[in-house]
């Protein structure tokens, strides 16, 4: 038997959206945690600048 989401075993589970509420969770934390968001994104780093260019960019031109 293989099993490849937590909602096929305990199917009480699948009106939750348990990806999406672990992501939320995890993007709260993050946001709470201590230390400023110059600390948590080194904008310094060229690689992490380029990807927030490409994920502005993307916010621009797909398409909702």
């Amino acid at each position: 038997m293989t099993i490849g989401r937590i909602q096929e075993v305990i199917p009480a589970l699948e009106s939750l959206h348990v990806g999406l509420l672990t992501g939320g969770l995890a993007g709260l934390i993050w946001l709470l945690a201590p230390g400023s968001l110059r600390d948590k994104i080194p904008m310094r780093i060229p690689q992490v600048k380029y990807v927030v260019w490409l994920f502005l960019l993307s916010l621009l031109l797909v398409p909702v």
